[in-house]
């Protein structure tokens, strides 16, 4: 394989020599011995000639026992000194992206952009100067990096999940499966049945008209009379609530009064 690319490192070079953005400090022999160490340092480069790519794979990357798998690092050499555009990508090549979003395949990763932080300055150079060894080098290095104040997801929140209340990203100590419809809510959305105690998200959760505590669907019944939601202890027999068995009561008093006086 490297001795394909030999006929490529001239034309890399020449790329430089006449890119006035950036002059290169490293010579077609430094450009192949980089290669070489590359071949031997990862365990597989390659180099796709119709789209100008040049790429190694890392190991299976692992950040505090979160799995993230392999990555592959793929330079565009073509692109290399336009600062308009992305010069490489970062692959996930077995992807375990976070729970919450599918782009987002490592914690300083997120559509494939690597988030360089400190070490922007560091991979310029290296690209300026086409030290391709040290450019795919410190790269990697940022992949088995976890810099915890500046995540797009938390490790701590990497197999999280998205309460469907409020969005909020909780981790599995921190949720709760509403049992009526199995949506995921936090603890601070999550409520519990007054009558039968089961944990439910605010869509299947809803109010004694009488009391006003919190019941689950099953656990009210209507009112024959006023047709509104009551619990069992709001309501009086023939599935009445109190005001309309008061009311009902009041009625038949007023009638057998009726009935009483005209009697006499």
């Amino acid at each position: 394989m490297l001795s394909r690319l030999l006929e490529q490192l001239e034309s890399i070079n020449q790329l430089y020599r006449h890119d006035n953005r950036a002059t290169p400090k490293t010579s077609i022999v430094d450009i192949y011995s980089d290669l070489l160490v590359l071949s031997e340092e990862f365990s597989a480069m390659a180099c796709d000639r119709q789209s100008k790519t040049l790429s190694v794979t890392t190991e299976p990357i692992e950040l505090q026992e979160v799995y993230l798998g392999p990555f592959g690092v793929r330079l565009n050499w073509s692109e290399v000194g336009q600062a308009e555009s992305p010069q490489y990508r970062v692959v996930a090549l077995d992807p375990h992206p976070a729970a919450t979003d599918d782009s987002i395949t490592h914690p300083h990763v997120q559509d494939e952009i690597v988030c360089e932080g400190e070490g922007r300055s560091a991979i310029k150079r290296a690209l300026a100067e086409c030290r391709l060894f040290d450019f795919f080098t410190i790269v990697v290095n940022l992949l088995h990096t976890y810099g915890a104040s500046s995540p797009y997801v938390p490790l701590s929140k990497w197999h999280g999940f998205s309460c469907t209340d409020c969005a909020a990203i909780v981790s599995d100590d921190d949720r709760w499966a509403c049992t009526r419809c199995e949506s995921v809510v936090c603890d601070q959305c999550g409520l519990c049945c007054s009558d039968c105690g089961d944990s439910l998200c605010n869509s299947c959760i809803t109010e004694c008209s009488g009391c006003r505590e919190v019941s689950c669907h099953a656990c009210l019944t209507h009112c024959e009379c006023c047709c509104d939601h009551f619990c069992a202890s709001c309501l009086e027999s023939e599935e009445r609530c109190l005001d309309c068995y008061e009311n009902q009561k009041e009625e038949e008093r007023e009638t057998n009064s009726v009935n009483t006086c005209s009697a006499n």
